[in-house]
């Protein structure tokens, strides 16, 4: 089952629990500079990960644009796929199913994905779907 990203910019909006407000606030920029229409993937880095700053990824058709919540401030920034240079996708099974996607581009931006590493282990599952479907997305060019 792939992540949803209405639902989750709405569970953002809602969280109460600590840093909420912070969430809060990046749901807020999420909605204000994505068209959820555009939307083909996404992937929520560190969400569910304590003292780790939050990453969103919002993967569109001919671009990703990250989101980077490091507490005090969210930095966007927009990686266009032409520049795309390589991806790199390594299974391991260990006690669970460990995907690892990394995304490499000519601008020397790379992005590394992991479900083990991103997630806690009730949502992994969810986070190595996900993982799957931006590989298939990206690898189409």
């Amino acid at each position: 089952m792939r992540l949803n990203f209405i639902e989750f910019t709405d569970y953002l909006r809602k969280v109460s629990f600590e840093g909420g407000s912070r969430l809060s606030f990046l749901a807020n920029l999420l909605r204000k500079h994505v068209n959820q229409d555009n939307v083909l993937g996404f992937y929520p880095k560190n969400i569910f990960v304590e003292d780790k700053d939050v990453e969103v990824y919002v993967f569109e058709d001919n671009k990703v644009t990250i989101f980077l919540n490091t507490g005090s401030q969210v930095i966007i920034k927009v990686l266009k796929y032409e520049h795309l240079n390589r991806l790199e996708l390594q299974y391991e099974k260990k006690d669970q199913m460990i995907i690892n996607l990394e995304i490499r581009f000519t601008t020397g931006d790379e992005i590394v994905l992991n479900n083990a590493l991103d997630a806690n282990s009730n949502w992994s599952d969810k986070y190595e779907a996900e993982i799957q479907g931006i590989f298939t997305l990206l690898k189409k060019d």
